[in-house]
């Protein structure tokens, strides 16, 4: 058994297979570590080199499948790092999986940018959860999932996320600055420092006006 998962979430039509084949190759190429690659789906399509488990069950909408994440019976003990659909990886990721962490998580990037009156300092589109993490959030959200995504409509599953688990190291203090950057804060050129572009909203990776991150993804 693997001691490392990568996974990623597919829920929905909103992202194609080809996000999940795309995101599993630039992982293969910039990981050289052994791990199983895994994504967390309500949908029927398959590509090579990936286990698909189907949270169909779960009848969570969208970004509110990232919750199943927690759930400690598909993890196996193991270290899961999660990369949301339309990251973009241009470099070794290494590191991201071999930080000492119970719980890490990216820092919301508009608070990043300066926008602190943002309600939720959390964002979910990179996570490492530490073997050792057990079930509590998943647990918390289940019990009261239609009241809680009611209530964080707007903010979302990272929210929910903080607002169980409020002291979650967040990886940028971990990790070298612009390791992982926002498409907001990147230009034509690629940036040397970094590992991991994170993209978001209408924003992502295909329709990106960088030649570079546009080759990068179909690498």
């Amino acid at each position: 058994m693997t001691d490392l998962i990568v996974a990623c979430v597919r829920s929905g039509e909103r992202y194609s297979i080809a996000y999940v084949d795309r995101l599993a190759k630039m992982v293969k190429k910039y990981l050289p570590l052994d791990y199983k690659f895994v994504c967390l789906t309500d949908q029927p399509e398959r590509c090579e080199g990936v286990d698909f488990l189907d949270l169909s069950f779960t009848k969570l909408p969208g970004w509110w499948m990232k919750m199943a994440l927690f759930r400690s019976a598909w993890r196996f003990d193991s270290n899961v790092l999660y990369f949301d659909l339309d990251t973009v990886i241009i470099d070794d990721i290494s590191m991201l999986t071999q930080l000492d962490l119970k719980f890490g998580i990216s820092l919301n990037f508009a608070r990043a940018f300066g926008s602190l009156s943002w309600p939720c300092n959390y964002a979910s589109s990179i996570m490492f959860l530490g073997a050792s993490l057990d079930d509590n959030i998943w647990y918390r959200f289940e019990k009261d999932a239609h009241r809680l995504m009611i209530q964080f409509e707007r903010t979302g599953d990272q929210h929910v996320i903080e607002h169980f688990y409020p002291n979650a190291t967040i990886l940028q203090t971990k990790l070298p600055r612009d390791y992982l950057l926002n498409y907001r804060a990147i230009g034509p050129k690629r940036p040397e420092a970094s590992s991991v572009i994170v993209f978001g909203g209408k924003s992502k990776p295909h329709n990106c006006e960088h030649a570079w991150v546009r080759e990068a993804w179909l690498a």
